[in-house]
């Protein structure tokens, strides 16, 4: 099992947005113990200045948030040492997912989060890159 414990800060121009804006910072605090995560992200981006907090337990139930008003239901699995995130949610009606595959590079310093968000007209794929803070 991977440990994603930290303060990871993206870095916007090693990242791939595929054609939506990329925002203007993210933060994330990851604090683990075993299969349960808490994930606190800060972003800045052109909904304002937000954070948002989610409870993992991976192979768990589903666990529901709100994030800018709208509720999601996220889960998680382990995939060898990937962390599976897939977040539901519903925009006019209709049904959107993103699936999120969380990996660590062998030192440890950045993590790598592979996104894919289903939606109306097709995927989109990013790839999210971060650093270690180490403050």
């Amino acid at each position: 099992m991977t440990d994603f414990s930290g303060e990871w800060e993206l870095l916007p121009k090693e990242s791939s947005f595929g054609f939506l804006p990329p925002p203007v910072s993210r933060l994330d605090l990851v604090a683990q113990t075993g299969d349960d995560l808490l994930v606190a992200t800060r972003q800045v981006d052109d909904n304002g200045d937000n954070t948002v907090e989610r409870h993992l337990m991976v192979d768990g139930p589903p666990t529901q948030i709100q994030v800018l008003g709208r509720d999601r239901s996220i889960s998680s699995r382990w995939d060898g040492t990937d962390l599976v995130v897939e977040t539901r949610f519903e925009v006019s009606g209709r049904s959107r997912l993103i699936e999120d595959r969380w990996s660590l590079s062998t030192d440890r310093e950045r993590l790598s989060i592979r996104r894919r968000v289903e939606q109306t007209g097709g995927a989109v794929r990013q790839m999210l890159l971060f650093s270690r803070r180490h403050d």
